[in-house]
This record gives structure tokens, sequence and C-alpha cells, in this order.
């Protein structure tokens, strides 16, 4: 265990400091821009929202026909539009550029620190949905952002200096290592599978249902669960403290851009 103990606060100022370094770089200023030229562009806006309303008659004419017509003509028409409109074709471009240096950034940290910086502000795991917006280049666009990644990884090494995440450490190393809860998960999946196979052959009795649900209580109610789901909590408040700091200097929540669309995994 890290010996090193840090309260929260050096850990809020160190995350604005990113922020201030995320604010500063070239991907940042080249989004402000372009959000800025685009807010002053009403047919920009007007553009999208054309396509929009298409995009949703569409949907709700193969809803109701099995097919969209020319509503499918049309869209297709509507977004070349758009990609050639130069205000747009310039935000969502700069947009690309900054999603990158975030996403390099947020996983960066994850790689220090172990934890999934979008599950642990939204709920939403970014290892779980696999996340496929994540873009290739953004280790690359981290790793030519010097101020950046010295600033991300002087956060890291302050958040693994904390009670809560040695806590937090400590907690799931024990999770991991208890003999006894591994066995308890071992009985809960064989317990599951007898299920599905009784499911499956029409055969379930209240007696196998309540075995399942007794050996789920006991793995709720185990020491080392209980344990290890505070501490993580715990880890996460502050994690969801670092990330309002962040997106107090920037404007922006990183976690939203970075976490999977709600209902991505089905």
């Amino acid at each position: 265990m890290r010996q090193t103990i840090v309260g929260e606060r050096p850990v809020i100022d160190r995350a604005s400091e990113l922020g201030r370094a995320l604010g500063a770089s070239s991907a940042f200023r080249d989004y402000e821009q372009a959000l800025e030229q685009y807010q002053s562009d009403p047919s920009a806006a007007e553009l999208l929202e054309k396509v929009r309303r298409v995009q949703q008659e569409a949907s709700a004419q193969e809803m109701l026909w099995g097919e969209s017509g020319d509503w499918t003509e049309r869209l297709a028409s509507q977004q070349q539009q758009v990609r050639a409109h130069p205000v747009i074709r310039a935000l969502q471009q700069t947009e690309t550029e900054l999603t990158a240096l975030l996403f390099g950034t947020v996983l960066k940290l994850g790689e220090m620190t172990g934890i999934d910086y979008a599950e642990a502000c939204t709920g939403r795991s970014l290892s779980g949905c696999g996340p496929a917006g994540v873009p290739e280049h953004a280790g690359a666009v981290l790793a030519d952002a010097p101020e950046i990644r010295k600033a991300m990884e002087e956060l890291g090494d302050l958040i693994r200096d904390t009670s809560a995440y040695q806590l937090y450490a400590e907690s799931r190393r024990a999770f991991s290592e208890d003999s006894n809860l591994k066995r308890l998960r071992k009985e809960i999946r064989d317990s599951r599978e007898t299920y599905l196979r009784a499911q499956g052959e029409g055969r379930v009795t209240l007696d196998l249902i309540e075995r399942v649900r007794a050996a789920q209580s006991r793995l709720q109610e185990h020491p080392s669960v209980v344990a290890f789901s505070q501490k993580r909590r715990d880890m996460y408040r502050v994690m969801q403290e670092i990330n309002r700091a962040i997106g107090d200097v920037v404007g922006i929540d990183i976690a939203q851009v970075v976490a999977p669309r709600a209902g991505c995994c089905g």
C-alpha cells in the first residue's frame, strides 16, 4: 500500500489544473472558435434541424409502411449538404479532435488508477458496453499534448495517494482474493446454470428458486462484498468531484462525453 495520504482538496485543485490545461489546448480553442461560428450562422442550425425532421419522418414512414419512400433520398441529399457546409464541417472536425483528447485523458487516468472514469461518474461503463465511440487516435492526441499529460499524471498520482483510493484498493484486493467469496460466487453460477436448465426443461420448482435467491442474498451480505461496495461508492464520489472540478473550468462534462449512450447495451 502507498504510504502517503493526502486529502481531497489537493486532488480537486489538481483536477482544476487539468481543466485549465485542457482549456488551453489547441483542440479546445479550435472547438470553441468553431462553436462560436456555428452559433453565429443561422443557416447551419436550420440545416441540421431540417435533417432531424426528415430523419423523424423517414423513421415514421418505415414504421408505418415498412418503407420510407422518397424520404430516404431526401435525407441523403440533406446529409450531403451537411457534409458540404463549411461551418458544420469545421464544428464536427473540431469536436472529433477534442473528443479524442478527452478520451485519451480519461483512458490514461484509468490505466493509472484502475478506475473506469465513465462508470464512476455516470454509471455507464466504457468496458461494459464496448465503447465503439473511442477515437483510434485518442492516445496519439494525448501524446502530443505534454502539458495535459503532465497534469493528468500528477492528478493520477494524487488520486492514488488519497485515503479513499487506498481503502478502495485494499477492499478490491480483499474482494478478489477472498476464498470463501470465490466459493460462494461459484455456487451462484452453478445455481443459475441449474435454474436455466430446469427452466428450459419446464421443471422449475419453488425450492430451486429459493436456493438461487438465498445464494444471491449471502453474496450481497458477504463482508467483503459489503466493504468493497462501500469503498467503491466513496471512491466514485471523489471521481465525480474531480469531473465536476474539471467541468467547472472547461464548461464540459467530460464523463458525459466519453460515456456510452444510455441503453447502448440493449
